[in-house]
């Protein structure tokens, strides 16, 4: 699957694994959310967060050109490792309410530490943090 971003002609492979595939939360997420949904929320919140960074061409951001979806069974909620973001089947199995809201922000979040630049590590994470969640909840 390609998404086509609005940045230049920048095209970006979103990829989804459904790692935990039988389990709960495996099953939850293709059932409510599934990949091709997933996709789409990665890529919009791909163009929102380049609007939100003020970055006009493929130029100003980050040279990514995959963003790859784990769901896996793990501890915690999500977490994104450069290009990489995973997310628990578990979380999403004991998620109380609309699961499909809640992954999409959770999203969001995460999409977001794709983009953004971290002083190659430097940078307080309360200000990582605190900007992925103003994408979050705006």
């Amino acid at each position: 699957f390609v998404a086509m971003a609005a940045q230049d002609s920048h095209a970006l492979h979103i990829v989804v694994h459904n790692s935990a595939k039988g389990s709960d939360g495996g099953t939850r997420f293709d059932k409510e959310i599934g990949s091709a949904k997933a996709r789409l929320i990665i890529g919009r919140a791909t163009q929102f967060i380049w609007q939100s960074f003020n970055e006009k061409s493929s130029a100003d951001g980050k040279n990514v050109q995959t963003v790859t979806l784990f769901v896996e069974s793990m501890d915690g909620v999500a977490y994104t490792s450069g290009d990489e973001i995973h997310l628990s089947a578990e979380y999403v199995a004991s998620y109380q309410g609309d699961v499909k809201n809640e992954i999409t922000g959770v999203l969001y979040h995460e999409v977001t530490h794709v983009w953004q630049w971290d002083g190659m590590g430097g940078a307080p994470s309360g200000l990582i943090e605190g900007i992925a969640d103003y994408i979050r909840l705006t």
